[in-house]
């Protein structure tokens, strides 16, 4: 196995690195048919759209009559910039959760990793059950894509049932 730790983590080469690209992508194939090029192309659409705000904001923003004179200037360039970071923020939330999908690949495959933050596990105390880093336990799946993408699978807890009050003796209702 081509593997070498660096100090955060593993640092994948080689046929190890294309062994987990592959199961990856079935993975990914598996939750969703066209969840392959649905982040692309929002991102390149967000891109477009952010292009096409900004340019007619920096065109025409400085023609604004209702705004004094030093503001007309200035604004044009803010609003430009507020559109291009939220550009950016909304193509970046499609990665999020692909990161999570490729920690869980790397799992399949066999290294120990966090599937949530991607922690390299391989020092941990043998007695622990959870990621050190997020607190994650062994066996949560990865955050699912579609569109609540901060949805985790925990395990589930059996709760018991409350008591019967018809069920008591008479003893103790005195």
């Amino acid at each position: 196995m081509s593997v070498r730790s660096r100090g955060s983590g593993p640092r994948l080469e080689g046929r190890e690195r294309d062994r987990i690209w592959s199961e990856y992508m079935e993975m990914l194939a598996s939750q969703h048919p066209t969840s392959r090029r649905l982040p692309g192309t929002k991102t390149i659409a967000v891109i477009i759209l952010a292009s096409v705000l900004a340019s007619n904001l920096l065109l025409f923003g400085a023609q604004l009559v209702a705004i004094p004179r030093p503001w007309n200037i200035v604004l044009p360039f803010a609003s430009t910039l507020g559109v291009v970071v939220v550009a950016v923020l909304l193509a970046t939330g499609a990665i999020g959760p692909r990161r999570s999908l490729w920690y869980a690949a790397m799992r399949r495959c066999g290294h120990d990793v966090c599937v949530i933050c991607g922690y390299w596990l391989e020092r941990r105390a043998p007695d622990s059950r959870a990621c050190p880093e997020c607190g994650t336990p062994d066996d949560a799946q990865p955050v699912a894509l579609g569109r609540r993408s901060e949805v985790r699978t925990w395990p589930r807890f059996e709760v018991e049932p409350p008591p019967d009050p018809s069920a008591r003796d008479d003893d103790d209702r005195r």
